[in-house]
């Protein structure tokens, strides 16, 4: 009951924070900027959206962003007194698990409603899918291959495949914003807690290559297009579950280490 409460209250507070809205608009604006050269020549909503991955500061501003929502809340709590009252009301571990609950999940919600929103809008002017994009879709399929997901567009459901997408890339955000909430148990400033997630994406692809690491360690690749995982399970909606299943043992592992460094703060 204890850690219901906690979860309910932690998950209030999100809801209520205008960081949370904040990001939310952000995530749907930076969106339109980095195509904002392309509104010219492009025919459907699928170029648009694939065109955001084009533009190396999108993925810095996104990773910046998904912090703003709950990755700054330990802090927060330090900073406010909150802490005192409250772990010692529930119990540390309580308190860690909503914490990295509401960090993950709120940083989901806010990428994935603001990439909706982008979404929503650009219906307004754009088709879903123009018959040049399915023809070279049915071209690539037909002489190679396509990604899995992609086969959603050659049979006639668009909507479901820039699901799939976002959800994706949403997963993988939200466990940049529990990293950050994991470093905040020793780092205080918020600028550099703002700075670990991007720090951390470009610092972990060089330390992949170089160590030459399998597939399944490069989160990166997974937030980006299903990576490893895709390749493995082929099938759209059971990838998508695989993914998701991905990043949620990886916030488990930070949970664990954020637990691990509470516990020893509040045991001096």
């Amino acid at each position: 009951m204890k850690t219901g409460r906690m979860v309910c209250s932690d998950m209030k507070r999100l809801f209520v924070s205008k960081n949370f809205y904040f990001t939310v608009t952000a995530v749907m604006l930076l969106c339109f900027l980095s195509v904002l050269g392309e509104f010219g020549i492009a025919k459907d909503i699928y170029y648009l959206v694939e065109a955001r991955h084009g533009v190396g500061a999108f993925l810095m501003a996104m990773l910046v962003l998904a912090v703003l929502p709950f990755g700054l809340s330990y802090r927060e709590d330090c900073e406010n007194n909150y802490i005192h009252g409250i772990r010692g009301r529930i119990g540390c571990g309580s308190y860690c698990f909503s914490k990295i609950l509401t960090a993950a999940t709120g940083t989901f919600a806010a990428v994935f409603f603001g990439y909706g929103l982008f979404l929503g809008v650009l219906k307004f002017f754009y088709t879903w899918v123009s018959k040049e994009s399915v023809g070279g879709l049915r071209y690539i399929y037909e002489n190679g291959s396509v990604n899995p997901d992609q086969m959603y567009i050659l049979n006639g459901k668009p909507l479901l495949y820039f699901i799939h997408v976002f959800m994706t890339e949403a997963a993988g955000y939200g466990f940049m914003a529990v990293f950050a909430l994991t470093v905040s148990a020793k780092v205080g400033n918020v600028f550099v807690l703002l700075s670990t997630p991007v720090l951390f994406y470009y610092g972990w692809i060089t330390f992949c290559d170089v160590a030459y690491l399998p597939g399944i360690f490069r989160w990166y690749w997974i937030m980006t297009n299903g990576g490893v995982i895709r390749m493995m399970i082929g099938e759209p909606t059971r990838s998508l579950l695989g993914i998701l299943g991905y990043f949620g043992g990886l916030d488990i592992l930070l949970g664990l280490v954020f637990y691990w460094m509470i516990r020893r703060e509040s045991h001096g």
